[in-house]
């Protein structure tokens, strides 16, 4: 829980802790209902796939970079994406908040800014390193396709390899039910942190008469999706309108070696650096 509140606090003054500001720390209630969310979705972004090409590549190997994913926390369609990146274990270099009130929306000048009712998720990829062609791929299911494609031994990741063949292994009435099972599941994050996670805090607003205070340097959060603790953090990161980029360290991923070694022994997600 203590790197939930250090992402909070960092930046924020106590002169702007505004009710509206206070309302982002988490309680028991957020912890339990972030808890059962994860639950829902299991067993989808937790485990680092085997067919994750990133576990086997050298240093260096590896070509495409996913540069830019414009997100919001609690939404179904970014949960799919951002389960996968935890399969496949890649890294984000900026994930940037999109809500509808976000600086991506409200302030031109922001060097992410996109068009009014531009469609999210959005993820911009580079092809050859950071200065490389760049790609863009609009909508889940696009951008899951490029991760699959890219990133997948086989075209598909873990999970959803496994959902797939369950799917088709015993009949249609089997198959529906599962089929619904997985339906309802991708719903139920959603509903479970309602109002968390999917918009901007008035105090922390582009719009806000008050300048607001912003990092120096992009943070850096280790994460994975189906942690329950992550998901109370990058909800906190949305409503502050805070990027960051995003090292995935699922089950079974290297970089909790490295966060090992960072952190004197612990490879305890979520782990933020400022």
């Amino acid at each position: 829980r203590s790197a939930t509140f250090k992402a909070m606090h960092v930046h924020v003054p106590a002169s702007r802790c505004t009710s509206a500001l206070q309302m982002s720390v988490p309680n028991s209630l957020d912890t339990l209902t972030s808890g059962l969310a994860s639950i829902a979705r299991l067993p989808f972004g937790v485990t680092v796939s085997d067919t994750a090409k990133r576990l086997q590549l050298e240093d260096g190997d590896d070509d495409f970079t996913l540069s830019t994913l414009y997100d919001i926390e609690n939404d179904r369609e970014c949960r799919r994406v951002r389960e996968r990146i935890s399969e496949l274990d890649l890294i984000v270099q900026a994930v940037v908040p999109a809500a509808s009130n976000s600086r991506v929306f409200v302030d031109p000048s922001y060097e992410y800014a996109l068009p009014e009712g531009s469609e999210i998720p959005r993820l911009v990829a580079k092809k050859g390193g950071s200065s490389g062609e760049e790609m863009v791929y609009v909508g889940s299911e696009d951008i899951l396709s490029y991760l699959d494609a890219t990133y997948a031994v086989d075209g598909s990741s873990g999970s959803s390899a496994a959902a797939a063949a369950a799917t088709s292994a015993d009949g249609d009435i089997k198959q529906q039910i599962i089929d619904a099972a997985l339906q309802v599941g991708s719903y139920l994050p959603g509903i479970l942190r309602a109002g968390r996670g999917a918009s901007v805090c008035p105090a922390a607003s582009a719009s806000s008469s008050v300048p607001v205070p912003r990092p120096t340097k992009p943070l850096i959060l280790y994460s994975y999706e189906g942690n329950q603790f992550c998901r109370l953090v990058r909800e906190v990161l949305t409503e502050l309108d805070l990027p960051y980029e995003l090292r995935s360290a699922g089950k079974g991923s290297p970089r909790r070696a490295e966060m090992a070694e960072m952190t004197g022994g612990s490879s305890q997600c979520p782990y933020l650096i400022d």
